[in-house]
């Protein structure tokens, strides 16, 4: 029997193969229905077992579903399509993930949800530079300047030292 945060979790990773997958058809020139279909029946048998291997190629399949099907982003409308893709499949990732880890019986722990939570949001906020500078040399017409991708690295990397710096734990007097 399943715990009920356990079964939420499950249930969130069918729920965001299926964003994925629509997103994916939305902004598809030419859409696979027919891997939208297997990757969404595949997404319940990973929610059922959420520990086997094939969450590693559900979560591979919705990468390459959107690489093959959706041509390189040139509008901001198009790019925003992108993150919310990378969203739902640190979704997919997260959740099945959080799933694996404690057993179907077991409720998760608030401290554990609020944790992942935390994190999960870290990891999209790090995101954000290198999403809006994608978005800034797509307008520019000049694909490939390293200076632009460089700009995205340093900026990344300067906001994951300052949330890491923010975030650490002050110890605890005894």
């Amino acid at each position: 029997m399943l715990s009920r945060s356990q079964a939420v979790l499950r249930a969130l990773v069918v729920v965001a193969t299926v964003g994925a997958c629509a997103v994916t058809l939305a902004a598809s020139l030419s859409p696979l229905w027919i891997a939208a279909a297997l990757l969404v029946g595949l997404s319940v048998w990973v929610a059922l077992n959420p520990s086997s291997r094939l969450a590693f190629v559900l979560v591979l399949g919705l990468a390459v579903h959107w690489l093959v099907t959706v041509p390189v982003p040139h509008t901001t409308s198009a790019w925003l399509l992108t993150l919310v893709t990378a969203v739902l499949l640190l979704a997919v990732h997260l959740c099945t993930s959080l799933a694996a880890a404690l057993p179907p019986q077991a409720p998760l722990p608030g401290l554990t949800i609020r944790r992942w939570t935390r994190r999960a949001a870290l990891v999209v906020l790090a995101c954000c530079p290198v999403w809006a500078v994608s978005v800034a040399v797509s307008r520019t017409g000049e694909p490939g300047r390293g200076t632009f991708t460089y700009a995205a690295l340093a900026g990344t990397a300067l906001l994951a030292l300052a949330l890491w710096l923010a975030s650490r734990e002050q110890p605890h007097p005894s």
